[in-house]
């Protein structure tokens, strides 16, 4: 979440659940307030408590919250799968988001992470 008057401040409409990912059964919504969504949070307890061995990652700002949340998962004792072209970011002034993604997919494959395609996945 981010500061008062930004885009992602708590519950704005970028913070927002769509209706399809609506909470079912005991699934849980964590606040993240750092880039590492393990980071100040009880996310690697909750998912300790329910015999997870595993993360699949995906989201928004591919340079700082999806490579962080890979790499804290892999620290946590996780195993992490990054959806390839389920995470992205803007823009920035020395590259395209698409190089920035790719950039991470392949950094992250391997020592961090599995890689795989969105329609390569299922649970």
């Amino acid at each position: 979440m981010g500061p008062a008057g930004s885009p992602i401040e708590p519950g704005s409409p970028l913070t927002e659940l769509v209706q399809e990912l609506q909470l079912r059964g005991d699934e849980v919504i964590f606040e993240k307030k750092r880039p590492n969504a393990f980071a100040q949070t009880d996310l690697a307890s909750q998912l300790r408590e329910r015999d997870c061995e595993g993360i699949v990652v995906t989201g928004m700002k591919t340079q700082y919250c999806v490579d962080s949340t890979c790499r804290a998962a892999r620290d946590c004792g996780f195993d992490a799968v990054l959806i390839a072209n389920g995470h992205t970011c803007s823009d920035t002034p020395t590259l395209k988001a698409e190089a920035i993604v790719a950039h991470h997919n392949a950094t992250l494959a391997g020592p961090f992470c599995r890689v795989v395609q969105a329609e390569e996945w299922s649970f």
